[in-house]
């Protein structure tokens, strides 16, 4: 009959290992989730890239205990003494360090989903106005998407585009023929360009940018003809005038930028 080492543990004994081991894996997957998606966002970045190395260290810390234990001589053998103290299967610290990634990888998670919720444009308020300012912006200047592009702007400021001697509103943005307010050129800077509301009645007035490159646009509610219109934006606002002032200051029609 083969002999067994008293020394090693039974296979019950390693479950908590193998779902730390797993658990601390999706931990590491979710950040890099969470980082691909904020990916051009400092913040989130920062927070995913501590949540993926604090869940790896973990990992690491808690292989190395494991293989300290098995690799130990058996005059030294005081394993049985420190499996008393270990939690859910782990040493103190590996525990601590656990936890740690998982608290970082969860408040990453709510931060995501805050913003998500604080950018929704379903209602016409001065958030929904700025991010609609935002998306159009984004779509116009960044993606080059004239078809969304326009669907943010009322027929009248359509018209207006069309009008200011380039092809057509879809064509124009398209075209790549618009600039975004103080040049910038990815949509996470738009996101963060700094915006100014006034609301006024159905109106709001959101100037987007600083200083001299900002530029002032009006929206007013969505018509029930605009929410029916082919792939129209899931937001209450549209766009009235300040759409022109992407093309540029020689555009007919084009809005002053703001003040410096």
């Amino acid at each position: 009959m083969p002999s067994t080492d008293p020394r090693r543990p039974p296979l019950t004994t390693h479950a908590p290992l193998l779902a730390w081991v797993t658990g601390l894996m999706a931990v590491a997957v979710g950040a890099v989730v969470v980082g691909l998606a904020w990916h051009d966002d400092s913040l989130g970045l920062v927070i995913a890239l501590v949540a993926l190395v604090a869940a790896l260290g973990t990992l690491l810390l808690v292989l190395r205990d494991e293989l300290s234990e098995s690799t130990d001589p058996p005059e030294h053998d005081d394993a049985p003494a420190r499996r008393r103290h270990r939690i859910l299967g782990v040493r103190p610290s590996s525990a601590a360090a656990g936890l740690v990634s998982v608290a970082v990888l969860a408040v990453a998670i709510v931060i995501a989903a805050t913003n998500d919720s604080d950018t929704s444009t379903s209602a016409a308020t001065s958030a929904s106005a700025v991010r609609t300012t935002k998306d159009f912006v984004t779509a116009a200047v960044v993606e080059d998407n004239g078809e969304n592009a326009c669907g943010y702007l009322t027929s009248a400021e359509q018209k207006a585009v069309n009008d200011s001697g380039f092809d057509g509103c879809r064509r124009t943005f398209a075209n790549g023929d618009a600039t975004a307010p103080n040049d910038v050129t990815t949509a996470r800077a738009v996101h963060n360009l700094p915006a100014a509301v006034q609301m006024s009645d159905a109106t709001a007035t959101v100037r987007l940018g600083r200083g001299s490159g900002a530029v002032t646009f009006r929206l007013v509610h969505a018509t029930g003809n605009d929410e029916e219109a082919f792939n129209a934006p899931p937001t209450a606002w549209r766009i009235a005038d300040g759409a022109a002032s992407l093309l540029g200051p020689e555009a007919p029609g084009a809005a002053p930028a703001g003040p410096s």
